[in-house]
């Protein structure tokens, strides 16, 4: 899985997060996979942050529009 920035599709903003150490989450949806990672800016993040296994886990619910 690649952010957009890996791409070539620029970050908004000043900071451009590093998701090596992302927590993650995943997800169906119908014939979708869903692939969530999160990220703090600004300080180290690590896979096993309560708060962002949290976080990654609610972003499963948002909709993903074409």
């Amino acid at each position: 899985m690649n952010d957009q920035t890996t791409d070539g599709v620029p970050w908004p903003g000043q900071e451009q997060p590093e998701f090596s150490s992302a927590a993650y989450a995943s997800g169906r949806d119908g014939n979708s996979v869903k692939l969530v990672q999160a990220v703090w800016l600004g300080k180290t993040s690590t896979p096993e942050d309560p708060a962002l296994r949290d976080i990654a886990t609610k972003a499963l619910d948002l909709t993903v529009s074409d």
